[in-house]
């Protein structure tokens, strides 16, 4: 079930994303709802290029990139290098959860990017056990536990579904009991 595609003038206030080739279409088609999307293995300046050799052009163009190749991550990650920022989506994720998890991921880029577009320029935005994590440089953050993605889920689904009216028993003068509507 796809979102509805934020309007164009708010999908230029928030990074672009590059999807790497080895991504599957739903979870592109989940980040096209809210981002400018460059898919790597249909654009002409990326296609059939090694990633290290393209992240100066995605940081350039303030492009966020997805991949599920977790050696290129931590490749990038330990040797510095500048970039807009990556998404690491793990490989042995179903198609279903990469796409929950790239959904779960482009909230949080939106609100981590609501000041600037380029607050999440040089990070690393990947899940580990108890949530997702974003490290900069060296820092390693939970920026939200699992449990309480779980817990907004619940309190979310439990305000969004049809309110009930209660039955009270209410006393007839004659002993019996008759339920009234509060």
């Amino acid at each position: 079930m796809s979102q509805p595609r934020l309007p164009r003038r708010l999908r230029r206030q928030l990074p672009a994303i590059c999807v790497d080739e080895h991504i599957p279409p739903a979870v592109t088609r989940a980040l096209r709802d809210v981002f400018a999307t460059i898919e790597a293995s249909r654009d002409h300046r990326f296609r059939g290029r090694d990633e290290r050799r393209y992240l100066n052009e995605l940081y350039r163009e303030n492009a966020i990139f997805v991949t599920s190749d977790a050696a290129h991550v931590k490749y990038v990650a330990e040797n510095r290098f500048q970039h807009g920022g990556l998404l690491h989506i793990p490989a042995r994720y179903s198609e279903d959860d990469k796409v929950l998890f790239a959904r779960i991921a482009a909230g949080f880029i939106q609100g981590a990017c609501a000041r600037s577009r380029f607050a999440l320029r040089n990070h690393v935005i990947y899940s580990a056990h108890d949530g997702l994590h974003s490290v900069r440089a060296t820092r390693d953050e939970l920026e939200f536990s699992w449990d309480y993605l779980g817990q907004l889920a619940t309190e979310t689904h439990a305000e969004m579904a049809p309110k009930r009216k209660h039955r009270r028993s209410v006393r007839s003068p004659k002993g019996g009991s008759r339920h009234a509507a509060v």
